[in-house]
């Protein structure tokens, strides 16, 4: 049984993510003082499109390498991360001590093939 302590299917959850989204245009080179790189329009827009069509909604984060981080938690002890880029995507699925990490190239930036993927991560659990 999923655990869903906190209410991420609200839809006020989407808007919150897509306005987050939308602040990483104004993150410049070195956003973070860490080398942090600016985000490509093209994944701020694929991002926003995979959040508009997903069943629940993540926390989401700006990643240093100039990827946006989902992260869902509360899955009967799994915890998934999604790193959306530019041409690829990342999954991370981690249980206890165990993690497995996938990356698939997304050459003409889909959004089907990754909001099919986590709609069945989570359905899954």
């Amino acid at each position: 049984m999923k655990d869903l302590s906190i209410d991420i299917r609200r839809p006020d959850r989407l808007v919150g993510n897509i306005e987050k989204v939308e602040s990483f245009r104004n993150l410049m080179e070195n956003w973070n003082k860490n080398d942090g790189k600016s985000f490509h329009d093209s994944v701020i827009d694929l991002t926003i499109n995979v959040l508009k069509t997903l069943n629940v909604q993540p926390e989401v984060f700006p990643a240093t390498n100039g990827t946006i981080q989902f992260d869902f938690t509360n899955f009967n002890e799994y915890y998934f991360e999604i790193n959306i880029g530019d041409k690829y995507y990342e999954i991370f699925v981690t249980r206890g001590q165990d993690s497995t990490k996938k990356r698939c190239e997304n050459e003409y930036n889909r959004i089907e093939p990754i909001v099919k993927l986590i709609n069945s991560l989570i359905d899954g659990y």
